[in-house]
């Protein structure tokens, strides 16, 4: 290779072209490559989006079936979206926490995650059986701020948070 460069003659006559097609075909397969990897992991679910949809699941499953009215039409065009899917299931996940808010009961101690996940899963038993929304001062009761209220990532992060706080055995409704 060097004898190539600085304009020797080379021992090999075919080798510039060896090494270029090497080059060449090892480019093409790196181009073919990734973008091959990361429609496999999309397809299977293994993708950032994808997993965070898996560990919302329980907590939307849940939330949705106690505010079914929350739940937007289906669309089956964006189904194999895993980009679609987790927006959507976070925007019916903080509705269904908007719509929960007055069924909550008043906050125990510290604010924590694990106590807000309890407080939910409170209210949305209390929803399903046909209890009264609670009101305080003939204002419905208002519980943690709003899970990340103008970004998306932090609303999220927040989210995902819930989702490993909330009950594992779900909330029975």
């Amino acid at each position: 290779m060097f004898r190539i460069i600085a304009g020797m003659s080379s021992i090999e006559p075919g080798l510039l072209w060896a090494i270029a097609t090497f080059v060449m075909l090892a480019v093409v397969t790196a181009l073919i490559a990734i973008p091959l990897l990361n429609a496999v992991l999309v397809r299977s679910g293994f993708d950032r989006n994808g997993r965070a949809c898996r560990r919302l699941r329980p907590l939307w499953c849940d939330l949705t079936a106690a505010v079914p009215e929350i739940v937007l039409l289906p669309d089956d065009s964006h189904r194999s979206e895993p980009m679609q899917r987790l927006y959507r299931m976070t925007v019916e996940i903080q509705d269904a926490l908007l719509h929960l808010r007055p069924y909550e009961p008043e906050p125990s101690g510290e604010p924590s995650m694990a106590d807000y996940a309890r407080r939910i899963a409170h209210a949305a038993r209390a929803k399903t059986s046909g209890e009264p929304p609670r009101t305080r001062g003939g204002a419905p009761a208002s519980a943690v701020q709003a899970l990340g209220v103008d970004d998306r990532a932090a609303g999220l992060r927040d989210l995902l948070r819930l989702a490993k706080a909330w009950p594992k055995e779900g909330i029975k409704v």
